[in-house]
């Protein structure tokens, strides 16, 4: 299992970092929490069928990625065909609903994923940290 990362101020990074954590603790999988900018994304396509991909992203300030988010998010955006055909995934957004663009980013990383070809796993999760449940959407 994979989980990339954006995150602007850290919870994003803590939380896939404790779900890393978690699920080798009580499944023994072998998982890797990645800050996207540290992946050459265009290669996500290489991840093997038989491996789930987890995207957890916060939207940082009027719609935008984090700034390690940046090179992932061009790639989707500029990305075309079919060739992610072969990849499985959820979606966990990190938002607040008192902004304009709540969970923008992961709703446009989940629409362009889907576009090219990925299979999603589950309806997208989205933390309202509004609400005070960012906590409570995460477990």
């Amino acid at each position: 299992m994979v989980i990339f990362w954006g995150s602007q101020s850290g919870t994003a990074e803590r939380m896939a970092n404790r779900l890393a954590k978690e699920c080798h603790q009580r499944f023994g999988l072998k998982v890797l929490s990645v800050d996207t900018s540290d992946y050459e994304f265009s290669t996500v396509s290489q991840v093997p069928r038989t491996k789930l991909v987890i995207f957890m992203a916060s939207t940082f300030g009027e719609g935008d990625p984090s700034d390690n988010l940046h090179e992932a998010y061009s790639w989707l955006q500029s990305t075309s065909d079919k060739p992610l055909a072969e990849l499985k995934y959820m979606a966990f957004g990190l938002g607040n609903s008192n902004y304009k663009h709540y969970n923008e980013i992961i709703k446009v990383v989940v629409d362009r994923l889907d576009a090219l070809g990925a299979q999603p796993l589950l309806p997208t999760g989205m933390a309202d940290d509004a609400q005070g449940e960012t906590e409570e959407h995460y477990l």
